[in-house]
């Protein structure tokens, strides 16, 4: 099916307000680091940073409010399993889980995987943990634990052929298990099935590296899939394709810079399924994707000057917060209480050292303009 065009932005596309931009380093004069992802928990905003370190965030104002402990390698997946409970994994082969009603001085679990760990769920209602690894010595791993006692129980190494990027337990089918690969595999398991060739339900070649996938919809009947080429394409809950989208860059509409897929949300209050797109000058563009058209609804500009990791987007309060490989944590509103009127007054206006001279943070992307940089992002 071919992908439609997208559409002029009209009356109701919105473009929220910056009401503040923050550093993530803790000396923004002497050093910028990355800040890879953020979620939202009872206690605030988490987000992890290129130093293997979590800053959790007053979610009104993005003030710093606490660090949580560090893992010795990058963090590499972060989840909010219930407003208490932070959970991160990370290449140092550890996911930890945090207790936010705590001081965090440690962590109140631990499991320790085989290789390097990009990705995990838990279903706490299983009482299962799930990590997918990196591909190493000629394979992956999906790693499974018992989530109340740490014991680990078994493994799957056959279904994958490289990284293992992203899992998710499906909202409304116990025990079904979404992966993703950049071997282009999309696999649905039975995660309560110990043994490999049982528990693999299903799966579909996407024939390209995917970099993110999820279930979306009204009931999470559907699945999308994200590529490091940048396509797009949604898939049954049984892994029937529905539409492929295609190269989400290239859109007849003038005047936008889609250079890369930031991440994709379902709206419940409007029925629509959102996909975020960033600019590699920092510009953040949120469209409302179905098979007939494509709408820009969201416009954010300014808040960024290089790649956007990641975004929390709340369509109901007109609120967001990305976050980038600039260093910096934004926030926006539909509002336009407390904007930054004065680029001058803005903590996004810290010093850092001239692009041309920073050295990246090890095993990461070279410079923002380098569109290359979106695949390894670890």
């Amino acid at each position: 099916m071919q992908r439609p065009p997208i559409q002029a932005p009209g009356d109701s596309c919105a473009k929220p307000y910056l009401k503040s931009s923050v550093p993530f380093s803790l000396k923004p004069r002497e050093t910028t680091e990355y800040v890879y992802n953020i979620v939202a928990t009872g206690h605030g905003i988490a987000a992890t940073g290129s130093t293997h370190r979590v800053n959790l965030y007053d979610a009104s104002r993005l003030e710093r409010k606490r660090t949580v402990g560090y893992h010795n390698d990058t963090i590499t997946s972060i989840k909010s399993i219930d407003e208490n409970t932070l959970v991160t994994g990370s290449k140092d082969q550890s996911i930890l889980v945090w207790d936010l009603r705590t001081n965090l001085n440690q962590a109140s679990q631990q499991f320790k995987a085989t290789k390097p760990v990009l990705s995990f769920d838990a279903s706490p209602g299983l009482n299962l943990l799930a990590a997918g690894t990196i591909w190493d010595v000629m394979e992956s791993s999906l790693q499974f634990w018992d989530f109340r006692t740490s014991k680990a129980l078994h493994a799957f190494v056959s279904s994958h052929s490289n990284d293992i990027t992203s899992l998710q337990f499906s909202p409304q089918s116990p025990g079904q298990l979404l992966s993703s690969s950049t071997d282009g595999l999309l696999c649905l398991f039975d995660a309560r099935q110990s043994d490999e060739d049982e528990a693999l339900i299903t799966s579909a070649n996407i024939n390209a590296s995917i970099s993110r996938a999820n279930y979306t919809g009204a009931n999470y009947d559907r699945i999308f899939a994200m590529t490091d080429m940048e396509t797009l394409s949604i898939w049954t809950h049984e892994l029937d394709p529905i539409v492929d989208f295609g190269d989400m860059r290239i859109l007849d509409q003038p005047g936008f810079e889609l250079d890369y897929m930031i991440s994709g949300s379902y709206d419940a209050n409007t029925d629509r399924f959102l996909v975020s797109m960033g600019s590699n000058g920092g510009n953040v563009y949120v469209l409302a994707v179905d098979a007939d058209s494509i709408n820009p609804c969201w416009i954010m500009e300014g808040g960024h000057t290089e790649i956007v990791r990641d975004i929390i987007l709340d369509v109901a309060s007109g609120t967001a917060i990305t976050c980038g490989e600039d260093g910096l944590l934004s926030a926006w509103s539909s509002s336009p209480h407390n904007p930054v009127d004065d680029p001058a007054m803005s903590s996004r206006n810290h010093q850092t050292p001239e692009k041309k001279s920073r050295q990246q943070p090890s095993g990461h992307g070279t410079a923002a303009g380098n569109t290359h940089a979106r695949f390894t992002p670890y």
